[in-house]
């Protein structure tokens, strides 16, 4: 199967993110794990009480772009150049 990448700001907790479907201010379910808070409280004591991003997240952050340091002023093998492109097109940054 193959795969998609959802580009979007990422945010510093359940209750900020698109993907929480919330009542009242707590996150019920996670629409990226579908996750249910049969509790109602425990994604909010585990995340949005200390605005903080839980651990079983899936959404990752874009590494940020690499240059080649090791040889200044030098083409060593394009590894930079392909990452760098690579991470441009995801994020529509051309």
């Amino acid at each position: 199967m193959s795969k998609a990448v959802l580009v979007m700001d990422m945010p510093s907790s359940c209750d900020k993110c698109p993907l929480c479907f919330d009542n009242y201010g707590q996150c019920d379910l996670c629409a990226a794990t579908g996750r249910l808070d049969k509790y109602v409280d425990m994604i909010y004591e585990e995340v949005i009480k200390i605005d903080n991003k839980p651990n079983w997240c899936p959404l990752k952050e874009v590494p940020s772009e690499i240059y080649n340091n090791i040889c200044n002023g030098e083409y060593l093998d394009g590894y930079d150049d392909g990452w760098n492109d690579f991470r441009s097109q995801i994020l529509n940054n051309r």
